[in-house]
C-alpha cells in the first residue's frame, strides 16, 4: 500500500496539482492541513483526500484536530500539530507522543512547523512531511509511505 502524506500547501493550489500529478498510483491519500483556502474550496480539496485533519489556517467543521487510523494494522496517529503548540511554543511532541501512545500508534503524522522531520521516539516514528509550498530549514518535500504485510517498508520525504 502506498501512501501520499501532504501538509502545509498553503493555497499552492498549483503545487498541490503537480503532486497529484506526480503520484497518480498511490492508494491512499492524506492531508495534514492548513490548506488556507476559501470554505468552499476546503470542502471541494477535503473530497480529493482519503484522510484529513484540520490545521491553524483551515474551518474547523470540516475535519477533526487529531484522527487515528488503521492502514495494513498499522495505527497511524494524524494531526496538523498546532494543538499541541502555543503562539509562543513550538510543538510539544511529548504531548503529541502521549496522546499516540494513548491510542497504541506506531506512526505519528503531522505538520505545522513546515520543518521535514523523521525520528523514532519510544519506538513510534514521528514524520512530518515538511511544506511543499513554504518549507523552513529544507527545500520544499512532502512524504510517502509505503506498507506491506502489516511492515513499513519505507517512509520517506519527496523532495520538489
Amino acid at each position: 500500500m502506498k501512501i501520499l502524506i501532504i501538509s502545509d500547501i498553503h493555497n499552492d493550489l498549483k503545487k498541490l496539482k503537480e503532486i497529484f500529478n506526480s503520484n497518480k498510483n498511490v492508494d491512499i491519500k492524506i492531508y495534514l492541513g492548513d490548506f488556507q483556502v476559501s470554505k468552499s474550496e476546503q470542502i471541494k480539496l477535503s473530497k480529493k483526500f482519503d484522510y484529513i485533519v484540520m490545521g491553524n489556517c483551515d474551518y474547523s467543521n470540516i475535519s477533526p484536530i487529531t484522527k487515528v487510523i488503521t492502514l495494513e494494522g498499522i495505527n497511524i496517529f494524524l494531526t496538523h500539530g498546532h494543538y499541541y503548540s502555543s503562539l509562543f511554543t513550538k510543538i510539544d511532541f511529548s504531548k503529541l507522543l502521549i496522546d499516540a501512545k494513548k491510542q497504541n500508534s506506531s506512526i505519528i503524522l503531522h505538520g505545522h512547523d513546515h520543518i521535514s522531520a523523521k525520528e523514532v521516539i519510544d519506538g513510534i516514528i514521528r514524520f512530518n512531511p515538511g511544506s511543499p509550498s513554504y518549507p523552513r530549514k529544507g527545500p520544499p518535500s512532502y512524504g510517502l509511505l509505503i506498507i506491506e504485510n502489516k511492515t513499513i517498508i519505507s517512509l520517506e520525504h519527496i523532495i520538489i
